[in-house]
């Protein structure tokens, strides 16, 4: 607590603390520590309202520069861009621009994160599940061009949660094209470094009236905070996604939240200029990549742990014939693993 209010506030700090040391130990997240200048970052714009851009003007440009430096490291070039607190808002509403431009369906393969289906129902839009090749991971592109018309927005992923799996993306936009439908690239996860380390998740023509947006995160890669999410639209695109907020100075508000806190983009844009400062994504990429080839090297050698395929993302999805029993001693020990639930893995 900011000040001493006399006993309450005492043991709500106790409680606070007490709480923060018992913690479970996360094993296997999905989001970076933010290092100790993102945190004071944090803690000093934290009436920043990036929900009012006219009145908190820093916001804004931290923002625009977050989301400048991840389309350019995602797609090789800038697109505009609405923020979003993360992956889940950028799919819904990416899905829901989709459908005012009137799409009825999702097309979606079951590798897709489930905010996929979450964003699918609450925009009762109908969800279509894309087949699998008989690996489990790779969308079958012959059913997916039979399956896929107009009126259907296909969802393509690059780094799925569970194993960091990219999708062909530059195939699926193809069929996107040919048969009249849209695509939607989720690529919360490893939007900022997939085009240095899985060249099929690239979009050659970039985002434009077939592949029409984008969602990234600066927060699952960058060490920033969570909320630090961006989605890239096609030119144009973007303006369907600000809506009337006549109280404000502004006027109007991006994406999906009203009020919206504006000091995580400030502390990512810290993040991403250190990133930036040290040979840029493509270096980060190769670092990442680095390491989390060298883990799974050790590990498969020291066995019997496998992985469902080679890594194409700083992801790793490790299956090992007693996983219940990994799972249940990191719990005793006080962990709390992350799991590959299709793949029974960690």
């Amino acid at each position: 607590m900011a000040r001493d209010a006399g006993g309450a506030s005492r043991a709500v700090d106790g409680d606070l603390l007490r709480a923060r040391l018992s913690s479970p130990r996360v094993v296997g997240g999905m989001t970076p520590k933010p290092g100790p200048l993102e945190r004071l970052l944090l803690a000093a714009y934290a009436e920043e309202n990036l929900g009012d851009p006219d009145s908190y003007p820093a916001s804004w440009s931290a923002f625009r520069y977050v989301a400048s430096r991840l389309s350019q490291a995602f797609l090789g070039a800038v697109y505009p861009a609405v923020p979003t607190s993360g992956g889940t808002e950028a799919n819904i509403m990416a899905l829901y621009a989709a459908r005012e431009s009137g799409a009825e369906r999702v097309i979606a393969p079951p590798t897709a994160h489930y905010s996929v289906v979450k964003a699918a129902r609450l925009l009762r839009m109908k969800l279509v599940q894309a087949p699998l090749e008989n690996d489990g991971l790779t969308p079958d592109l012959a059913a997916l061009e039979r399956i896929a018309g107009p009126g259907d927005v296909i969802v393509a992923t690059v780094g799925t949660t569970e194993t960091g799996y990219v999708d062909p993306v530059s195939a699926m936009a193809e069929i996107a094209e040919t048969r009249g439908a849209r695509i939607h690239v989720d690529a919360a996860y490893a939007g900022p470094v997939a085009r240095f380390t899985a060249p099929r998740g690239r979009l050659p023509g970039g985002l434009d009236a077939t592949t029409s947006w984008a969602g990234i995160d600066a927060h699952k890669v960058v060490d920033a905070p969570f909320q630090a999410g961006v989605l890239l639209t096609a030119p144009g695109e973007d303006e369907r996604l600000w809506f009337e907020a006549p109280y404000t100075p502004s006027g109007r508000q991006p994406g999906l939240l009203g009020s919206r806190a504006g000091a995580p983009f400030i502390a990512a844009a810290h993040a991403v200029a250190v990133v930036e400062d040290e040979g840029g994504f493509e270096e980060l990429a190769r670092r990442l990549m680095s390491l989390t080839r060298r883990l799974a090297e050790e590990l498969v050698e020291r066995g019997p742990f496998t992985l469902p395929h080679e890594p194409m993302t700083p992801v790793l999805c490790l299956m090992h014939p007693k996983h219940g029993a990994i799972v249940r001693a990191l719990r005793a020990q006080g962990y709390n693993p992350y799991t590959c639930p299709r793949w029974r893995g960690l």
